[in-house]
């Protein structure tokens, strides 16, 4: 008969197997890191990165780590539209969008974007407004098969010139004007100013710049700055044209993967704050590049005159009957205008 073991190495292979029990059980137990992969066309260090990280810093701390975000900033996963495409396949959960995104993920929201449908620089409205139609919003982003996690903004956009134009109205569409490939307000702008304009990628803008392939765009302050368009052109035309929409989303899939406490902390009033601050820091950003542009940046503000700007007026305000129900529900308008008067009103 084989001998028996002493009764002290039986106590001790137990309690060794004990002990790798439990440390697998709570091995296993240990919850899985959530990575979350957000593309975005804002280069690293711009206003847009730091809401974006403002906002994921929070819940990445307060998750104890058990979600991570990891950016591809300045446009490394392409265009936006290669971007959606990436989100489609669950290449990347997430992105950080303007005007070609939006176009493909909630085309209702381009109703923001209108010709002066915003007067001048005016946040405070545009503020009035989003507030009153986020859920409008992401109600419609959900729909389409996305989380809409916080509106954003890229500023108001401009006209934008090499070389000062006598007439907006009779030069600007002799120049090689640049459009954003694929965006339907833009393209209904220039059709209504009798524009023929280049459309390319925003990536390969600057390099069209280099080159003379285009010498004007619509741009706004942050746009110019942050990109560097500035070094190609020298003129501004004020006062600014559209409002340029901007959001962060995630693919509903990609939400859906959240731990519900997670998905409570991107809404808690904590990040409802940091979304507020960062919200104003763009606003004030996009002035401020304006001022500066002008003040030490090589660049000549010229105000549009009156008359020149009220024929720009009459003629691009026809996207406002052409594109409703096209690009948009004309519902959105109706409600977007009522709020306008609402609180212009008061």
């Amino acid at each position: 008969m084989p001998k028996r073991l002493p009764a002290s190495v039986v106590v001790g292979v137990l309690a060794a197997a004990i002990v790798w029990c439990v440390a697998a059980s709570t091995a296993n137990a240990r919850p899985e890191r959530i990575t979350m992969k957000i593309a975005t066309l804002a280069p690293a260090g711009t206003v847009w990165m730091k809401a974006m990280r403002g906002v994921s810093d929070y819940v990445e701390k307060n998750s104890g780590g058990r979600v991570k975000f990891n950016y591809y900033a300045g446009g490394v996963m392409g265009d936006e539209p290669d971007v959606i495409r990436k989100m489609k396949m669950g290449v990347i959960q997430g992105a950080g969008i303007t005007l070609a995104g939006v176009r493909l993920t909630v085309p209702e929201f381009q109703v923001m974007e209108l010709p002066f449908l915003f007067p001048n620089r005016n946040y405070p409205e545009t503020d009035y407004v989003y507030e009153r139609t986020f859920d409008y919003f992401e109600k419609a982003a959900w729909e389409r098969g996305y989380k809409l996690i916080a509106i954003s903004e890229a500023g108001f956009a401009h006209f934008w010139t090499k070389g000062k134009v006598q007439s907006l109205t009779r030069d600007f569409p002799q120049q090689k004007v640049w459009q954003w490939e694929g965006d339907p307000v833009m393209l209904e702008i220039s059709k209504s100013l009798g524009i023929n304009p280049v459309s390319l990628p925003l990536p390969e803008t600057l390099t069209a710049l280099q080159t003379g392939m285009i010498n004007a765009f619509y741009g706004t302050p942050l746009h110019v700055q942050a990109f560097q368009w500035n070094k190609f052109v020298d003129t501004v035309y004020t006062p600014s044209l559209f409002y340029t929409p901007a959001f962060f989303i995630f693919t509903r899939q990609a939400w859906e993967s959240l731990p519900p406490d997670i998905q409570a902390l991107v809404y808690d009033e904590n990040v409802k704050k940091i979304k507020e601050e960062y919200l104003k820091d763009i606003h004030e950003a996009d002035d401020e590049a304006l001022k500066v542009l002008i003040e030490s940046g090589g660049i000549t503000a010229v105000e549009i005159p009156p008359q020149e700007l009220a024929i720009i007026r009459e003629k691009t305000m026809k996207a406002w009957e052409t594109l409703p129900g096209n690009m948009f529900p004309k519902e959105i308008l109706d409600e977007v205008k009522r709020l306008l008067e609402e609180y212009r009103n008061q």
